[in-house]
């Protein structure tokens, strides 16, 4: 990406003018509640949840009374009625480690430079190849972080054209949240900061756990920025120093562990000596991070991958930052991002943008004639209980990352072309209906599912729920491998299927879904209220209303990924769930699969059944299709 990005409008033009992310009527949202839970069941259990619903929505009861509570709260707020809420309940006050759990991660394409992969020979107690760094690698860190203060220097100054879709703009508040942000871990409930991207002047950047601040300015008045070379030799400063100089106990670990762990163990370094408050400092008030990892998982992409993702063992990540570039010794670089402040979208189109510009290869590079400052270690202060916490820590993530598995699916006979020229139905849903057909092959039952849509047609939105469950999806994947069902007939009901998934989405979209509004409505009264959990209506202690919204397989996408080898998050239900991300290209489909190993779900499984639903769902598309006449599609 270029220094100056040609731009007809400024990045924020449209904010003042965003609508408002709406509230959902009552009655709607009771209605797609309903119709949501046929597939998940049984009729008896639907009629009584059908009572409670009725009860909540009737005239002068409880729902209409926390619906106008919810409104007026709404005309309290800057923006919307949801964004303070969630970013609390949904990622602040969730206590799971961040390790695979939130944590989302993007592994990039090779550069076109990239020297060839040499595995060498393994390190028995790592996995990896012996401990080394290469110069490949230093180059292509400095290009990226050279390239990601581009984008900072593009943001600041509203160079990057606004984003929109056929219905409008959209809201571009995300990309002003990731540089300059950290989330710090405090007991119950963490606290997200920011510091604004022009009054700071340095990076972080971590080599064998050890966390350097790299300052890549000559001068921070004038943001005058050093080149990409000077940034190279200031990396080598790093490795310098990793490798010849003691090294401080890998605090770094720590945060792959519990969040209240964490947080009592982070106050208690934080008091223990004032150096390690002014670590922790430095890296809170970074604009990103940069992550070198001395060993190469070689040519193996889901090794990669798994690297990119928890590191060898935890190691050599700071998982509380919501960018950290990394790069492997082999070249191969990703990153590995927390959650909380965007959502994963928005950081795949900045990687998108410093991965488009290939590394500049060459004998020397030109170096600017500014003087700069040498990076500096931050160092930790430690005692016997805090080398306790990091061995604790460590065992902890080791056991995590081993339950853990991460498969990557490159499925490569068609992509969107085909599936809206052949198969005659909308992308996404195709890919969808092909999820739910894996997971029935697998499993033998249908569950609630999770996609992620995106609300950023509004002011501050941020994401709502397509529930890709739906009596019209169930029908599909138990009718396609049943022989007594007509081919034609279960080519209808797939259409039928993705037409109900592709009006769920506009309604997601629109800031009509379900699920939003009822945690809304549900946080008046826990919230507003400050009213027991005990006193709530049935509607919300209903088993159904645990059942639908215990997201078993949880997906969502991002763009066509031409850029990407893989992109992936942790699943949310731990006992048989799935985490799934996807990229729609147009000759090419690509997955990160994730579950673990224990409690039922089989990420290896899922992998080979969901490559043959796609091909499967391809071929009775080709065959059936042909045969409907345009007037009846």
């Amino acid at each position: 990406m270029p220094t100056e990005i040609p731009c007809t409008e400024a990045t924020r033009t449209y904010q003042s003018r965003l609508p408002r992310l709406p509230i959902p009527s009552l009655q709607q949202s009771a209605k797609l509640y309903l119709q949501s839970l046929k597939p998940l069941l049984t009729p008896d259990q639907w009629q009584q949840t059908a009572a409670h619903v009725q009860d909540f929505i009737k005239p002068g009861g409880e729902g209409e009374r926390l619906q106008q509570r919810l409104q007026a709260y709404d005309r309290t707020q800057a923006a919307n009625w949801l964004e303070k809420w969630w970013l609390k309940c949904a990622y602040l006050q969730w206590r799971e480690p961040l390790l695979i759990n939130s944590n989302y991660f993007m592994l990039a394409k090779d550069d076109p430079h990239q020297p060839p992969f040499t595995d060498g020979p393994k390190n028995p107690k790592a996995g990896f190849p012996p401990s080394k760094f290469t110069p490949f690698q230093i180059r292509r860190a400095a290009h990226l972080i050279f390239e990601c203060l581009n984008i900072i220097d593009a943001l600041e100054t509203d160079a990057i054209p606004p984003e929109r879709t056929h219905q409008g703009p959209l809201c571009m508040d995300q990309y002003y949240r990731i540089f300059g942000t950290h989330r710090i871990p405090r007991p119950g409930c963490d606290e997200l900061i920011q510091t604004h991207a022009l009054s700071l002047r340095h990076i972080i950047v971590l080599a064998r756990d050890q966390v350097f601040k790299l300052c890549p300015f000559a001068d921070v008045t004038e943001r005058i920025r050093l080149s990409a070379a000077d940034i190279e030799a200031q990396l080598w400063h790093i490795i310098h120093d990793v490798e010849t100089n003691p090294l401080d106990p890998s605090i770094c670990v720590l945060t792959t562990d519990h969040r209240d762990t964490w947080a009592e163990n982070y106050e208690y370094i934080h008091k223990l000596d004032a150096v390690n408050a002014d670590s922790f400092t430095t890296i809170e008030t970074a604009l990103f991070g940069l992550c070198l990892d001395d060993y190469s998982t070689g040519a193996d992409m889901e090794a990669s991958a798994r690297g990119i993702f928890t590191g060898w063992q935890g190691h050599n990540r700071w998982l509380d930052k919501p960018l950290m570039l990394t790069v492997e010794a082999s070249g191969r670089a990703g990153i590995n991002g927390e959650h909380s402040p965007c959502d994963a979208l928005i950081p795949a189109y900045i990687f998108e943008y410093l991965i488009e510009v290939p590394t500049r290869w060459s004998a020397t590079l030109s170096r600017n004639m500014y003087r700069y400052e040498k990076p500096q270690r931050l160092h930790f202060r430690a005692d016997d209980r805090v080398t306790r916490m990091v061995a604790t820590a460590e065992a902890r993530a080791q056991k995590a990352i081993a339950q853990s598995n991460l498969r990557v699916l490159h499925f490569t006979s068609f992509g969107t072309d085909y599936i809206k020229r052949v198969c005659r139905v909308g992308p996404d849903a195709f890919v969808q209906m092909a999820l739910q057909l894996a997971y029935y092959r697998v499993h033998h039952k249908v569950v609630a599912t999770y996609e992620t849509s995106s609300t950023r047609k509004y002011l501050h939105g941020r994401t709502d729920t397509i529930r890709a469950l739906t009596a019209e999806s169930a029908a599909f994947t138990r009718a396609m491998d049943d022989p007594t069902v007509d081919r034609a007939k279960v080519y209808q009901m797939l259409r039928q299927a993705t037409l109900r998934h592709a009006h769920n989405s506009r309604q997601a979209a629109d800031g009509q879904g379900i699920d939003r509004h009822l945690l809304g409505l549900k946080l008046v009264h826990l919230l507003l209220d400050q009213r027991p959990a005990s006193e709530l209506h049935p509607i919300f202690t209903d088993p159904a209303f645990t059942l639908s919204s215990t997201w078993v397989l949880s997906t969502s996408s991002i763009h066509s990924g031409t850029n990407y080898l893989a992109t992936g998050f942790g699943c949310i239900v731990q006992e048989g769930g799935y985490g799934v991300n996807y990229m729609k290209d147009r000759h090419l489909i690509k997955f990160g699969i994730e579950a673990k190993t224990e409690g039922g779900a089989d990420a290896s499984a899922f992998h080979k059944q969901l490559e043959k639903a796609l091909a499967d769902m391809g071929q009775l598309c080709k065959e059936q299709a042909a045969k409907v006449s345009p007037a009846r599609l």
